[in-house]
């Protein structure tokens, strides 16, 4: 007989097994306590083309503002140092960690605890990477940064002319990647093929 823990209301939940194609709710607050995610080979090319995505992003132009004669194309590598250098030094990290860094960290650790099971093996530090995955969820946010940039559109667009870079469109297929890749992985599918 195992046990788990409702993530919703904390219940203990015993079961027997869990058949991968069903879905299984708490009996007492309904919440998911397991639901399978897609093949591990779709979260394995998702997860690679979001890192494509977000390297090509780093150096491709977002944006170019042209106005009194000037033209300036901001890319993300540079939004981050500009931001640094007008004394916005604690945004600048907070914008490179939850933009960048921790996407990237999650992305890798997906990789990390995936992998292994193409062999048949369970990953060696499987328990570290998820907690370190779990952690950074909560504090990974790329979508807020398109959104930031929407709103600069919108406020520079009376003043000057703007035209989106390449770099606006790998944003945003990184974005998809990563998000499908963060809903589709499910640790638990790999959790239980080695209980």
């Amino acid at each position: 007989m195992n046990k788990t823990a409702c993530k919703g209301c904390g219940i203990i939940v015993e079961y027997d097994t869990i058949e991968d194609n069903f879905q299984y709710s708490c009996p007492r607050c309904h919440s998911v306590i397991y639901r399978s995610g897609q093949p591990l080979e779709y979260v394995v090319a998702v997860s690679i083309s979001s890192i494509i995505f977000i390297l090509s992003t780093i150096s491709l132009p977002l944006l170019s503002i042209s106005g009194a004669g000037e033209v300036m194309s901001v890319n993300l590598h540079q939004a981050v140092v500009s931001l640094a250098a007008d004394g916005y030094g604690i945004i600048s990290i907070v914008v490179m960690l939850m933009v960048i860094v921790f996407p990237i960290s999650m992305l890798i650790l997906i990789l990390l605890m995936i992998t292994p099971s193409f062999y048949n093996k369970k990953a060696l530090y499987f328990e570290e990477y998820y907690k370190i995955y779990e952690q950074l969820r909560h504090w990974s946010a790329p979508d807020v940064y398109l959104l930031a940039i929407i709103v600069s559109l919108i406020k520079l667009h009376n003043s000057f002319e703007v035209e989106l870079g390449y770099g606006i469109a790998t944003f945003g297929l990184f974005l998809l990647t990563f998000f499908a890749a963060t809903v589709w992985f499910n640790p638990q599918d790999i959790w239980l093929k080695y209980e």
